[in-house]
């Protein structure tokens, strides 16, 4: 599974790549064999610390059932990828039950 991370936050952080690329590849483990590519996008909204919000945006391609994507827009990077990992992991398991009813 190959992950590929967007990262366009003003404040540069080596260690939150690796961060996001840990917990997207934990949290998919068990569709390893079905996921091809994994794209992470992050970007923040606002332009004041009152109104500064991260925002996470992943696509997974998941083999024959295609691209499942899942955002969110959170007050902390940790916070908005957790959150989006979470989404995003429910949306291929609806995916493949979805697969599995036909």
């Amino acid at each position: 599974m190959q992950v590929h991370v967007h990262d366009t936050l003003k404040e540069h952080n080596g260690n939150r790549q690796e961060f996001v690329m840990k917990t997207i590849e934990e949290s998919l483990e068990r569709f390893h064999p079905s996921i091809q590519r994994v794209d992470a996008s992050l970007t923040e909204d606002g332009h004041t610390p009152t109104t500064l919000e991260y925002h996470c945006k992943l696509s997974a391609n998941v083999g024959g059932l295609g691209v499942v994507a899942s955002d969110s827009k959170c007050g902390s990077v940790h916070e908005a990828v957790t959150s989006s990992v979470e989404k995003l992991v429910r949306g291929i398991e609806h995916r493949i039950g979805q697969h599995r009813a036909k």
